[in-house]
């Protein structure tokens, strides 16, 4: 899918100083469960927003979280992800149903929100033990 947001975490001083006092392994991990809660909530969202007929688009709509990125994309083949575009965007024939978009402008604060907090949260787990 050609959507797409990025939060900027560049702002928080005080996040990037804790950062930079990990190790590698223990930054990677601080990010990926940082990340995973705002990635999730907007998958959820989107999940919600599904138009459905059968279900098949909704269950195939999946979230992942690495050290770098968060994402949520469509797994179950070419089908699924056709049919998104297609309601997102219509075609000559149908007129378009966004659901995508809507969903990750109307929870981006919300999710940043989320990143920023898990990822002190896991920072701080790791200084505690």
């Amino acid at each position: 899918m050609a959507n797409s947001v990025s939060f900027d975490l560049s702002g928080l001083k005080v996040l990037k100083r804790d950062l930079k006092r990990l190790s590698k392994p223990e930054k990677n991990k601080v990010m990926r469960k940082g990340l995973k809660k705002g990635v999730d909530l907007l998958r959820d969202e989107v999940k919600k927003r599904t138009p459905v007929r059968k279900g098949i688009l909704k269950k195939d709509i999946k979230s992942r979280s690495t050290a770098r990125t968060g994402e949520v994309y469509i797994k179950g083949g070419r089908l699924s992800e056709q049919k998104a575009n297609w309601l997102e965007y219509g075609t000559s024939k149908m007129a378009p149903h966004p659901f995508i978009r809507p969903a990750f402008d109307t929870n981006q604060s919300k999710a940043e929100n989320l990143c920023i907090t898990g990822i002190i949260t896991a920072i701080d787990e790791v200084f505690m033990k």
